[in-house]
């Protein structure tokens, strides 16, 4: 027979043990959120730290058939100090007539006083009305930018817009990025 004494103690770590069960419960659910809190946060970070960058027309003037060096614009055409650029496509657009089959500027990745070394070249490109490349791999950090090199170019080419767009991304986050 159960005495009145025995369901007191057993009713009493029954209750017990709901308690510390819906205590556990609610300790595991605040984790869990505090958790999702972080990862949305990340993510938010994630999405500051990464963002298209459309690279306007800039003109490289062309005289006597050689490309002209665009300092006016050369800012344009790099990722500010702390960021990296993954290229998504470059562009040529002759002015004053198309590219003849000879002309063959190229795309570099150009170093503070190192422009058209050959160890830093791209791309050659042209020999196409308007002529698009659209790389896979192709990372600029600061200083780095881009820059057209080009000689013997037909006569009446009298200058090239370079367009590009890229995903710029805070250098912190590159890793991130490359997942």
């Amino acid at each position: 027979m159960v005495q009145t004494a025995d369901l007191d103690e057993l009713t009493s770590r029954v209750r017990g043990a709901r308690a510390a069960a819906g205590a556990s419960l609610e300790v595991s659910l605040g984790n869990l959120l505090r958790r999702m809190d972080r990862q949305a946060m990340r993510e938010a970070e994630l999405d500051r730290a990464v963002q298209p960058v459309n690279i306007p027309a800039v003109l490289f003037v062309v005289t006597g058939g050689v490309v002209q060096a665009s300092t006016s614009a050369q800012a344009l055409l790099g990722p500010e100090d702390g960021q990296v650029w993954h290229l998504g496509r470059v562009s040529l657009v002759p002015v004053g007539a198309a590219f003849a089959a000879t002309d063959l500027p190229g795309i570099f990745r150009e170093l503070t006083g190192l422009s058209g070394q050959g160890q830093n070249k791209l791309k050659t490109m042209g020999a196409a009305p308007n002529d698009t490349w659209e790389p896979t791999r192709i990372f600029l950090r600061s200083p780095e930018t881009l820059s057209l090199v080009g000689s013997g170019l037909s006569g009446g080419i009298t200058g090239i817009y370079l367009s590009a767009e890229a995903v710029a991304v805070e250098a912190g986050w590159i890793s991130r990025y490359l997942l």
